[in-house]
């Protein structure tokens, strides 16, 4: 299947979580983005209805919402518009 397919079990512990977590930071995204870690009782899922994927721009010094991508399910997508993300970093966050 390749590198990317998942080969865990859903995680039972904050620092299994955390690990996976470790993982994808440094193996898919090349530490190139600050990857958060919900807690065990999933208080972020719950508040902003993030599963199974969503992506989200967090204000760093607040912790505020700035961006939440929203899926696309139309047949030629279904999935994200990347560019969305990417154009609204581009005028947002400076280099």
């Amino acid at each position: 299947m390749g590198d990317l397919t998942s080969v865990t079990t859903q995680p039972k512990s904050l620092e299994h979580r955390r690990e996976l977590a470790r993982t994808a930071h440094e193996d898919l995204l090349g530490g190139s983005v600050e990857v958060l870690v919900d807690d065990m009782d999933n208080s972020f899922q719950d508040a902003m209805a993030c599963w199974p994927i969503r992506m989200f721009v967090l204000d760093p010094s607040s912790g505020a919402l700035r961006f939440k991508a929203q899926p696309d399910l139309s047949p030629d997508v279904y999935g994200y518009r990347l560019d969305s993300l990417s154009d609204w970093l581009a005028a947002n966050v400076q280099a």
